[in-house]
């Protein structure tokens, strides 16, 4: 599973990342990817993604690419990050009719 860290920009993701990282510890996925305003989803599978919105996304393009293509409705994990905390806002329940069969990474349902 691909782990996409979207801010307002590469560089708040990543600073942001180190703090969120130590929140998820040993978190399974395969690769992590800092999404900048040049996102272009092609050729990913959104049943095969988790998202995690911190900082300021709403500033990002990438966001409306996101909303655009309805990445959540097609299996994507779309998790918000608290800003003052920095813990993902995990959803409770996740069926694997919706494209995931996790409600948070390294855990069965």
């Amino acid at each position: 599973m691909d782990l996409y860290v979207l801010a307002k920009d590469g560089a708040q993701a990543q600073f942001l990342w180190r703090f969120i990282r130590e929140q998820l510890g040993s978190n399974g996925f395969s690769r992590v990817k800092m999404t900048s305003s040049r996102f272009m989803p092609d050729g990913l599978n959104p049943a095969n993604m988790t998202i995690l919105l911190c900082g300021e996304y709403w500033m990002n393009p990438a966001l409306r690419i996101i909303e655009g293509l309805a990445f959540e409705q097609r299996g994507a994990l779309i998790v918000k990050v608290d800003p003052l905390t920095h813990k993902p806002q995990w959803p409770e329940v996740r069926s694997s009719e919706e494209g995931h069969a996790l409600t948070k990474p390294g855990r069965e349902p």
